[in-house]
């Protein structure tokens, strides 16, 4: 889950020369509330919490050459495989063309769709890439005006055909003559949540039988403007997006600014938690300093870099959730030594 130092240092030089032009000033609003129907529950989020872990164990699975799985009690449906771009980035061992991002699985009258955070060097790209751009699958309402990120966007657009193919078959099924799956769960951490986000109003405004939608995802960066974000709620049932207090990516790109092609906002459906230490606060940027953004936030990252990735940490994400049950222990022992994060000492 982490980046090494030659992908830091090369993203770093990346987005020091990407330049995404100027903007001007334009209106803009606040996030808009999620439907609240559903109220957070601790142990559905753990139970996604352990199935953004799998996402990425997925990957390590298959770079080994071992047999991809998913936790007891779950039926693997599909996974998602990203196609390798760069020669820099690990590939499945009998395979050099593509590494798993996501998966869809089934249990009891559930289906879940995970997808992973950044793991690789097109990964990191992706999320150097805050120019918005048009999002494009919402057919009803051409001038609806949402963009969102361009980097999620190119990389969602890029994997979505199965998805969406799964998801609709999966949501056709029949069981004593009604539809058989009653919810669909999406989750993803960090990248991964990106792209959950931005898969939910695909998904609603695509598959007719679509089982209600619930979200919950983890350490998200913001993905798109208030048009965006409008599509996103009425889309999704109930949605709550966990983020640490201390957690930098949560609050990229930045949505103090108002200009276009750069306006970003979250959904108010924030649940707050809180480790590790807190960071330097973010430099200020106006308008006429956009071309400047994306290079100092990576250099940033860089200087900081351990800190953002101890505040950033998935496996810690989930044990600090844990620390809310009155009984934390055989909660945590799920994520000891297991899912890529470490044994305790």
């Amino acid at each position: 889950m982490k980046l090494n130092n030659l992908y830091r240092l090369s993203l770093v030089l990346l987005v020091c020369i990407i330049s995404i032009g100027g903007c001007n000033n334009g209106g803009g609003s606040g996030g808009s509330d999620v439907p609240t129907s559903v109220p957070f529950n601790l142990n559905t989020a753990l139970d996604l919490a352990i199935l953004s872990l799998v996402a990425y164990n997925q990957r390590v699975e298959c770079i080994n050459g071992d047999t991809i799985t998913v936790p007891e009690g779950y039926k693997l449906e599909e996974v998602i495989y990203q196609q390798i771009e760069s020669a820099l980035d690990d590939h499945c061992k009998n395979d050099t063309k593509e590494i798993p991002i996501a998966f869809i699985a089934t249990k009891d009258n559930n289906i879940y769709l995970s997808f992973r955070g950044t793991a690789t060097f097109s990964d990191a790209i992706a999320d150097t890439v805050i120019k918005e751009e048009p999002y494009s699958f919402f057919t009803n309402d051409p001038e609806t005006k949402a963009k969102v990120h361009m980097g999620f966007n190119t990389l969602y657009k890029a994997i979505r055909q199965p998805i969406f193919v799964k998801i609709e078959s999966l949501s056709d099924e029949m069981k004593d003559g009604a539809l058989k799956y009653n919810t669909l769960f999406v989750t993803g951490h960090s990248l991964g949540a990106a792209l959950a986000v931005l898969a939910v109003p695909d998904l609603k405004e695509g598959i007719e039988n679509l089982p209600p939608l619930v979200m919950y995802n983890f350490a998200g960066p913001s993905v798109g403007n208030h048009e965006f974000v409008n599509l996103y709620t009425n889309a999704v049932n109930a949605s709550w997006r966990v983020a640490n207090t201390n957690d930098v990516i949560p609050k990229l790109p930045p949505t103090t600014l108002d200009c276009d092609d750069y306006r970003y906002e979250h959904a108010k459906s924030e649940r707050d938690i809180t480790f590790g230490k807190e960071l330097p606060a973010l430099p200020e940027f106006s308008c006429k300093q956009t071309g400047l953004i994306q290079g100092a936030i990576a250099i940033y990252l860089y200087n900081n870099q351990d800190q953002v990735e101890t505040n950033h940490s998935m496996c810690t994400y989930h044990d600090t959730l844990c620390d809310e049950l009155a009984d934390s222990k055989d909660c945590k022992a799920q994520t000891d030594g297991k899912l890529g994060c470490p044994k305790s000492q």
